[in-house]
């Protein structure tokens, strides 16, 4: 056991790291209210549930592949909001164990430190403990990239068909594949040209191949919707489009640099809702700025060995600025993808500056920085992800449920528990998420924003038991009990009662 230990205490210590990323990405995991977006999700898994396989939609802007990984959890452990979200508890934690691709070319300090990044990143964790598409996403980018640049290095066949896998995988999930992509293809790009190696155009073509296979696979639900293909090719001109068409998420292009810093840095840009960040969401990712300038001297010197420091230097700076000048369609879930690289980069920079210190307090010097690093981001951690997970005062919480929605569907359940044979008419103009906390119920309840017999005072007590409206809708019945509700960032309701 000893002998054990001693032979493989590295990878122990990696394992350990992803152990803490695990627990902090599963505790109190249901302490969030569902987002709108997340019980959607849940209505499509159903669907896949019903039919055996997902209907793909280009409507519905996002690929199969996320509904399958979720489905597993769905169909074996249920459909609360931690097992919901289990998918992307257990796809994050993974992606804190693939540094380990890479740990025979850029050596254990690197890795220790790229796993150490992500396992506290506030902004990862936030979304991994999220039922959407965006940490899969994320999981395969790695996996892509990883085996991309592993291949540029090594050569080695088992590399490119990971990223056949990663790239099918990518596609497979969600239509931003294109931004990933050019990123991650520029940079490797950058890496052939220092290490001169050309790759093999018959592999390459192979790995094309493996990545059609997997999206044919997805996108026709294991061969069983032949119409997936061709929404497939539809998808992407709808995604262009929206960038043009859907006005109410556009931000302005200083958006996703004001989650990752704070307003303070930035207030020459102007932007309002920088004011709700009282405490920057990823501070340790401003020390790229300062050692990228200090950096480039070696990089220049000796292009090979800081060769993976440029690759994720030009993925980085491809991503953030697509995503925040072209892209004018801003969602603080996308943040993730400029997260990931910047602190991969991050570590490659403390990784190197440690290697090349000559001196006992200029190491001292870089641990402490990395300690603070650390722990800023375990604060910045529990701060947005458990002291405010949904509040104003978090930025990651975009028109988000508010916790009083829980008040009024318990409302509801203890009505149609009382009034087995009446109904509940909820009227709003948008119903999500209603339908995923009233599930249970549905049987009692219409959905239905433009009812029109409101007016008819004396029908309704015989028909509703409980009316549910937007707050600007006017109902003038007498003798019914109104009651608010904030229903969502972006929403507010009335609930109006009988009263007897």
């Amino acid at each position: 056991m000893k002998r054990f230990f001693v032979n493989n205490k590295y990878f122990l210590i990696s394992l350990l790291i992803t152990l803490v990323a695990f627990l902090l990405r599963i505790y109190d995991l249901d302490l969030r209210t569902m987002h709108h977006d997340e019980t959607v999700n849940h209505y499509f898994l159903k669907k896949t549930s019903e039919l055996g396989y997902y209907p793909y939609s280009h409507q519905n802007y996002h690929g199969p592949l996320y509904f399958y990984l979720t489905w597993i959890f769905f169909h074996y452990l249920g459909d609360s909001e931690a097992y919901l979200r289990l998918s992307n508890v257990i796809i994050g934690t993974g992606a804190v164990l693939l540094p380990l691709m890479l740990q025979k070319i850029l050596g254990w300090k690197w890795t220790y430190l790229a796993q150490l990044f992500i396992a506290t990143s506030s902004t990862i964790i936030y979304y991994n403990r999220y039922a959407i598409h965006e940490s899969s996403f994320l999981f395969f980018t790695l996996v892509l990239a990883f085996s991309f640049y592993r291949y540029l290095k090594l050569e080695q066949k088992i590399d490119l068909i990971w990223c056949g896998i990663g790239l099918g995988a990518l596609i497979s999930i969600k239509e931003t594949y294109i931004i990933s992509g050019l990123a991650l293809l520029i940079a490797g790009i950058y890496v052939y040209l220092i290490n001169r190696k050309f790759p093999n155009l018959s592999q390459i073509f192979r790995s094309l191949a493996i990545s059609l296979l997997v999206i044919i696979v997805f996108y026709t639900g294991f061969l069983q919707w032949s119409k997936g293909l061709s929404e497939l090719a539809l998808s992407v001109p709808q995604w262009m489009t929206r960038n043009d068409s859907d006005t109410g998420h556009f931000k302005a292009f200083g958006y996703y640099l004001s989650i990752f810093w704070g307003s303070n840095l930035l207030d020459l840009f102007s932007i309002p809702y920088w004011e709700k960040v009282k405490l920057p969401l990823e501070l340790p990712t401003l020390l790229t700025l300062i050692f990228t300038p200090i950096l480039i001297p070696a990089v220049l010197k000796d292009p090979k060995k800081t060769d993976f420091i440029s690759f994720c230097l030009i993925w980085t700076i491809i991503v953030v600025f697509i995503y925040s000048i072209p892209v004018r369609y801003k969602t603080p879930w996308l943040i993730i993808n400029l997260t990931y690289p910047a602190y991969l980069l991050l570590a490659g920079q403390f990784a190197y500056l440690l290697h090349r210190s000559k001196y006992l307090f200029q190491k001292i010097l870089i641990l402490c920085l990395i300690c603070a690093s650390l722990g800023l981001n375990l604060y910045s951690t529990w701060y947005y992800n458990w002291k405010f997970p949904s509040q104003n005062q978090n930025p990651l919480s975009y028109v988000h449920t508010n916790p009083e929605i829980l008040e009024l569907t318990k409302a509801i359940h203890i009505s149609t528990k009382n009034n087995p044979q009446s109904r509940i008419l909820m009227g709003l103009e948008n119903s999500w998420p209603f339908p995923y906390y009233l599930r249970k119920v549905s049987g009692q309840i219409t959905y239905d924003s433009n009812y029109g017999e409101l007016s008819q005072c004396e029908k309704l007590p015989r028909k509703f038991a409980l009316i549910i409206l937007d707050h600007t809708k006017t109902f003038d019945c007498p003798n019914w009990k109104k009651t608010y509700f904030r229903t969502a960032d972006h929403q507010e309701a009335n609930l109006f009662q009988p009263i007897k």
